[in-house]
């Protein structure tokens, strides 16, 4: 199913280092960017911003999906839960988010997700402290 979507990224005001496994970031990221796809409407927007404070790096994914459903939002990264896909139906393997929550306690770092405040969409939220 094509569904058009753009994907706006946002640069960094400036270069920043997070120490990581560069195999686990892929797949946390990955999985999150893939989340945001499978959820987006045709036509859809998905938006990458990452910023950077003086203790932590943050890459956030914002979508225009449906949002996450309230007596959804505390099950998230429940192993083997998963939420229908809009468009087809579908499933995942309800592992996906507890694997990247898994990748970012690794890292110290943390993922938090929510529904967006201003317009319709879920926001994922990665943040990796720096060293």
């Amino acid at each position: 199913v094509s569904k058009n979507i753009t994907i706006n990224l946002n640069d960094i005001e400036k270069k920043s280092i997070v120490f990581a496994e560069k195999i686990l970031l892929e797949q946390a990221l990955g999985n999150i960017l893939n989340n945001a796809l499978d959820f987006s409407p045709k036509d859809g927007t998905i938006t990458i911003k990452a910023s950077e404070t003086n203790s932590a790096v943050t890459i956030v994914v914002l979508d225009e999906g449906p949002g996450i459903p309230p007596h959804v939002l505390n099950k998230l990264f429940t192993r083997f839960f998963s939420v229908a896909r809009p468009d087809t139906g579908n499933r995942g393997n309800g592992l996906g988010l507890r694997f990247v929550r898994k990748i970012m306690q690794l890292h110290g770092g943390e993922i938090t997700l929510k529904n967006r405040l201003l317009q319709q969409g879920a926001e994922a939220k990665l943040r990796f402290p720096l060293s």
